[in-house]
């Protein structure tokens, strides 16, 4: 289910901390559902997508796929750079 964070410190903080913990190899900006979203894979398989929620230039809302099957059918759907 959804647990959102709020707050931009907070935000940053679980963004980066998660990164830190486990980097995925790759990653690299993508459109996904006309949404700007960042893309990661991990040894050539699909790691982790967040869509940016963009509104007025500032991002609003950051959320975050790591469901794999869900993962395969966005990556399929994107073009891989």
């Amino acid at each position: 289910g959804l647990r959102p964070i709020v707050s931009r410190d907070h935000v940053l903080r679980g963004f980066l901390g998660n990164l830190r913990k486990n980097p995925p190899d790759r990653a690299w900006i993508e459109e996904i559902n006309g949404q700007p979203a960042i893309v990661a894979t991990k040894e050539g398989e699909p790691y982790g997508v967040t869509l940016l929620e963009v509104r007025d230039g500032r991002i609003q809302r950051l959320y975050s796929v790591v469901n794999p099957d869900k993962l395969r059918s966005i990556l399929s759907a994107c073009h891989q750079r």
